[in-house]
């Protein structure tokens, strides 16, 4: 018989029917499932079993590595390692109570595993060179279902796809870096040198007037 409760999902054994299981396994896992990123590790801890259960075996229908593949410690906890062929899949984990008593029914729960892709590298782009006093626009292709983190000199931070500054100064000019975030999975940044030039001082004119008629006229 399995149970849910709260975030405990849990067996319970029973005995096989017409037979008596004299100490039933009992395993529960803290977390019915969960997601990783690309071929990031995830840990699941705080498991128990308990009962007559001398041990657990922890099997994957995945391509990646569950570490450890048995243990006969309580409370534990294990690994799973994603292969590169598990992103975008559903990887089923499976724990399964090893219970000396033949009597009794194996009892074995699943972990739910979502591999999810990494967003490849944002493209990010400027209206640079600027002249001081301009309006720097940076930007970056949209992502469906991305969030995005901006950063760069001055200590700018924008959750925009495509933010601006008014009025930039010197402070300003520097890299820029964007990330995109989807289903909880964050690429490597992309990155836009902005180029901000600084305006002349306002140039001294002069002539060699007043003049008559017919002189030359020179300026400087």
């Amino acid at each position: 018989m399995t149970m849910v409760l709260g975030s405990l999902y849990f067996a319970i054994n029973t005995g096989v029917w017409g037979q008596t299981c004299e100490n039933p396994s009992t395993l529960i896992l803290s977390s019915a499932g969960g997601s990783t990123c690309g071929t990031i590790p995830i840990t699941v801890g705080n498991n128990t079993f308990g009962g007559g259960a001398i041990s657990v075996t922890i099997t994957t229908n995945g391509n990646g590595i569950a570490n450890p593949e048995t243990t006969d410690s309580s409370p534990f906890s294990f690994t799973y390692t994603p292969a590169a062929e598990d992103i975008g899949s559903v990887i089923t984990i499976t724990v399964t109570a090893i219970n000396p008593d033949v009597d009794c029914e194996v009892v074995a729960v699943d972990y739910l595993l979502t591999v999810n892709p990494i967003p490849s590298t944002p493209t990010a782009s400027n209206n640079g060179p600027l002249c001081a006093g301009s309006t720097l626009n940076l930007s970056t292709p949209n992502v469906t279902g991305g969030t995005f983190n901006w950063t760069g000199p001055n200590s700018f931070t924008s959750d925009l796809q495509n933010p601006s500054i008014t009025d930039v100064t010197a402070a300003d000019a520097g890299q820029y870096s964007v990330t995109v975030t989807v289903d909880g999975c964050t690429s490597l940044p992309g990155s836009t040198t902005v180029v901000i030039n600084a305006i002349p001082a306002t140039p001294t004119a002069s002539n060699n007037g007043p003049l008559c008629a017919g002189s030359t006229l020179n300026l400087s």
